[in-house]
């Protein structure tokens, strides 16, 4: 009794599958035909649709980033009157305001403060390693950033540098490598030349701006700075009829740290009065912090900047302006969705021909619908794989521009 039934389901749903067969055959033999206006189509409603998801998830990535960022850092002591480029410098390795702190100062405003086991992390920025920024710190960074040595070990000796996972992974890096700072300035005959140092280690991935840093100590910045710099006895022979001590006292700066030149480094001036660019706090306690910015108040030339807040109050400033700035987004793809509305309705008019043809062969008017809802349908498909594609290589480049 129920084998009519069978059989009449099983037709309508080989019917079915044949009619799209036919379908899918027409419309890519349809978008075939007409590749350029297909692809405005498509590429006009990927974009529509990207630039509002990229503007929100841009922003809400940024923010996170951002934030996850600045809350590892309690306290950071900047230079007065740069509070937001110095944040930004300490957080990221941009190039930042010029540097402002003195060394002593760490130790004066623990005295001050009254907390002698205070922990800080100095930074010293500016110099970079074939573009890559030359980080010079101290343990309490590796310590309260988590840092954790993947190959070799951390610096122990002046000149010694570990690299970020991503940069030794781009650049081939690893322990007994050595990496050659920039000369930042090619007219400054007083600064220091060019330093060859030797790589110790490799940091394991962390997913943020240590991953493509190069990070050492402070004396080794200082030693970039020209502070800190050896000098070596002349090879060449006595020029004739010269006196036998002239040639010994003819010298050459040392362009390589290793542990043959170590030892002739030295230091010019008073370690307490040489110029770093900012602190890193890490009170263990409010009472420890509360004392901390109380003693930075007293201190001239330097503030107290809680980076969490800093880039709380940027984050705020930026989500009004994105808001405006999708609303307008919105009503570009608004117009974009209307423009390609218009567009597939004046096809369809330009194609009524080839729709009567289709009706004379048999074609029925739910035929002719299925006809052009398949070929709408490859398009918007297209346009949503494009604008995914965009919207993923938008969040990869801001990824980049926030870390690399």
């Amino acid at each position: 009794m129920r084998e009519p039934s069978t059989n009449s389901s099983t037709s309508t749903l080989i019917a079915s599958m044949e009619a799209l067969r036919h379908a899918l055959f027409l419309a890519r033999a349809q978008l075939g035909a007409r590749p350029l206006r297909s692809l405005t189509l498509t590429l006009g409603l990927a974009v529509a649709l990207a630039l509002p998801s990229l503007s929100a998830l841009g922003v809400s990535r940024l923010g996170a980033r951002l934030s996850a960022r600045a809350e590892g850092v309690p306290v950071l002591v900047v230079p007065r009157g740069e509070a937001v480029d110095g944040t930004l410098a300490a957080l990221y390795f941009r190039p930042g305001p010029p540097l402002g702190l003195r060394f002593g100062q760490i130790g004066e405003l623990r005295e001050a403060a009254g907390e002698p086991s205070l922990r800080a992390a100095p930074l010293h920025l500016g110099h970079s390693a074939d573009g890559a920024p030359i980080v010079g710190t101290g343990l309490a960074y590796f310590e309260e950033r988590g840092l954790e040595v993947a190959v070799g070990r951390r610096p122990a000796l002046l000149g010694e540098v570990v690299v970020g996972a991503a940069l030794a992974s781009a650049r081939g890096l690893g322990p007994g490598d050595r990496v050659r700072s920039d000369l930042r300035d090619l007219y400054d005959l007083s600064g220091a030349s060019p330093l060859s140092l030797p790589v110790v280690g490799v940091l394991a991935p962390t997913g943020n701006a240590d991953d493509y840093a190069v990070f050492t100590d402070v004396k080794t910045c200082w030693a970039l700075d020209g502070h800190l710099h050896g000098h070596a006895a002349a090879a060449a022979p006595l020029a004739e009829g010269a006196a036998p001590d002239e040639g010994a006292a003819a010298t050459f700066l040392i362009q390589a740290l290793d542990e043959e030149t170590r030892g002739n480094f030295h230091l010019h001036g008073d370690e307490a009065e040489l110029l770093i660019s900012s602190v890193m706090w890490f009170p263990q306690s409010d009472r420890a912090r509360d004392l901390l910015l109380a003693a930075v108040e007293a201190q001239p030339g330097v503030e107290a900047v809680r980076p969490a807040r800093l880039v709380g109050s940027l984050l705020g400033v930026l989500r009004q302006v994105e808001v405006g700035v999708r609303l307008g987004l919105m009503a570009v793809s608004a117009a974009a969705l209307a423009f390609f509305a218009v567009a597939l309705q004046l096809a369809r008019a330009a194609r009524a021909e080839e729709r009567r043809l289709l009706v004379r062969l048999g074609a029925s008017r739910r035929r002719l619908l299925l006809f052009g809802l398949v070929e709408d349908g490859i398009v918007v498909m297209g346009a949503v794989l494009v604008a995914a594609l965009l919207v993923g290589l938008g969040l990869f480049a801001l990824d980049r521009a926030l870390l690399g």
